[in-house]
């Protein structure tokens, strides 16, 4: 009996938190519109709800920048809203270089900024899996980093001001392959440019240790 009785006060907490958020109109880069309240978000993208109960990923750089802004501050800690802010820093990945900047600035923290294939380059995605997805590297970057994504995928489309930043980047620091990696400053000044040399999750945090010491 009082498990059932937990279940269904988990149940009606649940609901009321996602009542706490408001439908509203999101408008992507090309206009489109959708009717949808927010659930959740972190750094890269938005879960809504609309009306009739479907349940939506909605990549932020394809959102307005009045969307964009929405979201950035509805993380701040809205309350009912589950954010990657709440409790301990989690280290997202940013794809807006403005707002990764600002954290870092906010923070007084280094930015470890990463150009990547996500869903063509074998490389990188041995570096997602081997180093990025393990918890020492979750623990390091949550205390110690910033992180921000420039990506040039083949099979999902960004939007057109995503891929004109991403190119701006790449030209900027002379990037000829993926995975290539940038260490910046709180102030967006280089402090070393690396590639990826297949080492495991601890090694790496290891090697990123040494260049911000």
């Amino acid at each position: 009996m009082k498990t059932l009785l937990y279940i269904f006060a988990l149940i009606a907490a649940t609901a009321l938190s996602r009542a706490q958020e408001p439908m509203r109109t999101w408008t992507n880069q090309d206009g489109r519109t959708l009717e949808a309240k927010m659930l959740s978000a972190d750094g890269v993208q938005a879960t809504v709800m609309t009306a009739d109960a479907r349940v939506l990923n909605l990549q932020l750089d394809t959102l307005s920048n009045e969307d964009q802004a929405y979201v950035r501050e509805k993380r701040g800690g809205s309350p009912g809203l589950r954010t990657a802010q709440a409790g301990p820093r989690k280290a997202e990945w940013i794809a807006d270089g403005d707002a990764a900047l600002k954290d870092a600035k906010d923070l007084k923290l280094p930015v470890l900024l990463l150009f990547t294939g996500s869903d063509w380059c074998p490389p990188c995605m041995r570096l997602e899996r081997e180093v990025f997805e393990k918890e020492a590297f979750k623990e390091f970057a949550n205390e110690n980093l910033v992180l921000q994504i420039a990506d040039f995928p083949r099979r999902r489309r960004l939007s057109q001001k995503q891929q004109a930043a991403n190119q701006a980047l790449a030209q900027k620091f002379g990037i000829r392959g993926y995975p290539t990696m940038v260490l910046l400053d709180a102030e967006g000044n280089k402090i070393d440019q690396f590639g990826y040399g297949g080492q495991d999750a601890a090694r790496f945090v290891s090697m990123l240790e040494g260049k911000l010491n």
